[in-house]
């Protein structure tokens, strides 16, 4: 089985019927990712857990869907390195507006579903879709973008689901 975790109905509207079964709304923040993550390992023993979301980044070069591999929580200072060719992504529970050296993504689940992962040995992916860049307006852009990236989520999720690991 392949458990799906995203934060926001909002960052995946209109999941398709073939999925619906396979997504588990967590709500925002650090707390509420882990416990679900938790909760559906526990009670599913998916086969991988793959997170999807929106994320703000500080580099205006990273645009659409980012596969992250490397994680932060910038709360702690937690650290859990994976493919170092992949993304790195800070997690935090406050929306962050201005700039800090934590990596190239942020946002506010996906350590924690990554720690939980590695807690309960489960096979995790994360993708993100960027939705704004930090220091502009990116509350207001975030809001205005927060279901753009519901194509590619999709276009994720068919690879996964047909060739499944």
């Amino acid at each position: 089985m392949i458990a799906v975790i995203c934060a926001l109905p909002d960052e995946f509207p209109n999941v398709p019927r073939m999925f619906n079964s396979n997504v588990f709304w967590s709500g925002m923040g650090k707390i509420n990712a882990a416990l679900t993550t938790a909760n559906v390992i526990r009670q599913y023993d998916p086969d991988v857990v793959i997170n999807l979301g929106t994320c703000g980044s500080h580099n205006k070069k990273l645009k659409g869907l980012i596969q992250c591999g490397n994680f932060v929580d910038r709360d702690s200072g937690g650290i859990i390195e994976g493919d170092p060719d992949l993304s790195w992504i800070s997690t935090g529970d406050s929306f962050v507006t201005d700039y800090d050296e934590s990596g190239d993504l942020v946002d506010m689940e996906a350590y924690s579903i990554a720690y939980t992962c590695k807690r309960y040995p489960t096979k995790f992916y994360c993708y993100k879709y960027v939705t704004d860049y930090i220091g502009q307006d990116n509350l207001s852009d975030w809001r205005n973008n927060i279901d753009k990236g519901r194509d590619s989520f999709i276009e994720v999720l068919y690879d996964h689901f047909k060739n499944p690991v």
